[in-house]
């Protein structure tokens, strides 16, 4: 009975460090989207990040977003604490299966917590000296646990900095946004403040970055999906405000049908959607449409007049509010969801009385 359990022992501690490893080198290493849906990341996140949400929302708005701005660094240096937790366990159970066969300096009896002690002295290299192993086999796990600590350590000096350099680049196109799209941003100011009536380049170009935004936030986000949760610099922006203003842009001009921007919001248009439609089954949020609408029935008059009035060509005037009322449910629903689940509150589609101050022309 007992070497059948010590058996299980080494069976278990060796699936758990499988997993460990597995897991890290899918979060870190691999530069594709797993095809596990059960793996320890997503399971650790699912557990930290509702009951954190439960008690944001006791909190005021300040409190709030404070937590909130800590979340996303401290999730990540648990994540990389909870991995070296279980594999520390793991090779516990490897070492109480082998036999526990260690020279204690001390005298004390054989227990499980000289294994633990082993095992994280081990993983972390301290080296101690008051314990070792004296058996091959303790000595073969020992030398084979040092190198898995030593792994460990070597992809989290990598993966911070890649981490962070994702971060920047992502902030950087969302800071342009307080100047072209305004703070909050929206639709319908980033063309007015990127087209003068004549000229389409602006606009076009403007489009044409955000597409390639998109696609380098697709692939940050499949590859790290904890940086989902690093909040912008200031308050009012947001990666999903930035991505849904820009979104709201496209579907406006590819719903008015100008010759002039279709082809670039079609394609900035089905990348963003696609950053949605990958993100959402991945971090496993379910859509969940607005509890309410982002624009009223007289709302689309008012979007029609704007972009008259701002040069914008509507090739259709009665079929311009259906086109664009079908646009925005293939992503408004989407796009909630992650806001919801995030507690981040998605942009208005028209700007309201109170966005009259952009965040560079705001004082200290």
């Amino acid at each position: 009975m007992e070497t059948a359990a010590h058996i299980l022992a080494v069976v278990f501690g060796l699936l758990m460090a499988q997993a460990v490893l597995r897991d890290a080198f899918e979060t870190v290493v691999l530069p594709r989207r797993p095809s596990q849906r059960r793996r320890i990341t997503i399971l650790y996140y699912r557990a930290t990040w509702p009951p954190v949400r439960r008690f944001v929302r006791r909190l005021s708005p300040g409190n709030a977003d404070m937590v909130l701005n800590y979340f996303g660094p401290l999730w990540m240096l648990g994540l990389i604490s909870f991995w070296a937790s279980l594999l520390v366990v793991s090779f516990a159970f490897i070492g109480w299966g082998a036999g526990s066969e260690y020279h204690v300096a001390v005298g004390a009896p054989p227990s499980f917590f000289w294994d633990l002690y082993v095992s994280g002295t081990t993983l972390f290299t301290l080296g101690m000296g008051d314990i070792y192993p004296i058996s091959t086999a303790a000595r073969v796990i020992a030398v084979a646990e040092a190198g898995v600590g030593l792994g460990l350590l070597a992809l989290v000096i990598g993966y911070v900095p890649v981490l962070y350099s994702a971060f920047s680049r992502r902030e950087v196109m969302i800071s342009l946004l307080d100047a072209r799209a305004g703070s909050p941003p929206t639709g319908i100011e980033l063309v007015r403040r990127n087209f003068d009536g004549a000229d389409p380049a602006p606009l076009v170009g403007v489009l044409a970055e955000f597409e390639r935004w998109g696609a380098e936030l697709l692939e940050v986000y499949l590859s790290y999906p904890v940086l989902m949760y690093y909040r912008s610099q200031h308050d009012r922006q947001s990666w999903l405000a930035a991505l849904v203003a820009v979104a709201d842009a496209c579907a406006m001009l590819i719903a008015a049908q100008d010759t002039r921007f279709q082809r670039q919001a079609r394609f900035t248009f089905a990348l963003l959607r696609h950053l949605l439609v990958d993100v959402t089954p991945y971090m496993q949020i379910a859509p969940h449409a607005p509890h309410e609408p982002r624009v009223e029935d007289g709302g689309f008059d008012v979007i029609t007049t704007q972009l008259t009035e701002l040069g914008i060509q509507i090739a259709d005037h009665e079929a311009f509010a259906p086109a664009l009322r079908a646009i925005l449910d293939s992503y408004e629903a989407l796009a909630n969801g992650v806001g919801e689940w995030l507690l981040t509150p998605m942009p208005s589609l028209l700007p309201t009385v109170e966005m009259h101050e952009d965040d560079w022309q705001a004082g200290a």
